[in-house]
């Protein structure tokens, strides 16, 4: 498999527990279940967002990373800039 051997007793693999964790959920002999944590390579556990058709352009400019980090960066940039140009005009303080 490629996770690795399964230890004797695997019931099954479990990714991202409530600790975070990877690896085995094994039955002991007493009946009870156990994890077996194991560390993966990079390349099986890491992922990103890539959004489907993306926008190439903000505010004129061409938008060299369409990342969602980056697109979301874009996003609150423009709403902080709007809302202080609303302040700014109507005069409104906070």
């Amino acid at each position: 498999m490629k996770y690795g051997p399964a230890p004797p007793g695997a019931r099954g693999f479990f990714l991202g527990d409530q600790l975070g964790g990877i690896g085995w959920l094994v039955d002991l002999p007493n009946g009870s279940q156990a994890k077996y944590y194991v560390n993966l390579p990079k390349e099986f556990v890491e992922s990103s967002l890539l959004p489907h058709n993306p926008p190439s352009i903000h505010l004129m400019n061409k938008i060299q990373n369409a990342s969602v980090e980056s697109l979301a960066e874009y996003y609150v940039g423009y709403i902080e800039s709007m809302v202080l140009s609303a302040v700014k005009e109507f005069r409104v303080t906070s």
